[in-house]
């Protein structure tokens, strides 16, 4: 399982941020939360150390701050907004 039960998609470098930017997803009580994040550090940075930091910033945004979060359901319910707990 991905640490923090996080998986990261779509990760890059966007240099006009000088940040590592991600999507992270993960199942919730059946439901798939995904959330943009990003770690601020130079492009030599390693990828252990990117990933750290991503993960670091998505664990952050859903425990320490109140945020919304796209939520998908099955196909039979529409996307739904939540707060994050």
């Amino acid at each position: 399982m991905p640490e923090n039960g996080f998986k990261l998609e779509n990760i890059h470098y966007n240099p006009a941020r000088r940040a590592f930017e991600a999507v992270a997803a993960r199942i919730l009580d059946g439901d798939e939360q995904r959330l943009a994040c990003s770690f601020y550090a130079p492009i030599s940075t390693g990828h252990a150390e990117a990933i750290r930091g991503l993960i670091h910033d998505a664990d952050r945004q859903i425990h320490h701050r109140p945020r919304l979060v796209m939520v998908h359901r099955p196909a039979a319910q529409a996307p739904v907004l939540h707060r994050a707990a």
